[in-house]
């Protein structure tokens, strides 16, 4: 983070008003804050691979294989308890890489199990492109706090 010139994108879309900005001016800001992130994202699919899982890198720094997935699954289902990982398999079939932790962890009730069903067969539908490999470099943490911005809501650095 020492080397990212910027200020947390959390402080310009929650009131941090940079010179004394107008809600209309924070609200330009957000925009463009969210066209770099959206920006960014796209660029990623320049790394396309044939397996799905945790991009691991060798000793020159450059990645060379793709290994398990983790799976952070929380006790009871409650955030405030301890995680827990497992590794999952690499995959080469994206829609079984969708659907893994469905699989996993498969629902007791019947509203969550049903939902489960529904999304299974919607992820059945999707068809994969053909002229690419079907895997695609992605951030896996969304969070506001991993993105930096100038005070202009420009992208300057995204971290984790």
């Amino acid at each position: 983070m020492a080397f990212i010139s910027g200020i947390p994108l959390y402080n310009v879309w929650f009131g941090y008003r940079p010179q004394g900005a107008w809600p209309d001016t924070t609200h330009l800001r957000r925009i463009r804050a969210l066209e770099g992130t959206a920006s960014a994202m796209v660029q990623l699919d320049r790394f396309s691979f044939r397996t799905g899982g945790r991009l691991l890198f060798g000793n020159d720094g450059n990645p060379s294989h793709i290994g398990a997935m983790l799976d952070r699954w929380f006790v009871h289902k409650d955030p405030d308890d301890d995680p827990i990982y497992s590794e999952c398999a690499a995959s080469s079939d994206p829609k079984a890489y969708y659907t893994i932790m469905l699989d996993m962890h498969p629902e007791q009730n019947k509203v969550p199990r049903g939902l489960a069903m529904l999304l299974c067969q919607l992820i059945s539908w999707i068809s994969e492109p053909s002229s690419m490999d079907p895997f695609v470099l992605a951030h896996p943490d969304f969070d506001i706090q991993n993105f930096f911005v100038s005070e202009e809501g420009e992208i300057r650095g995204i971290i984790d």
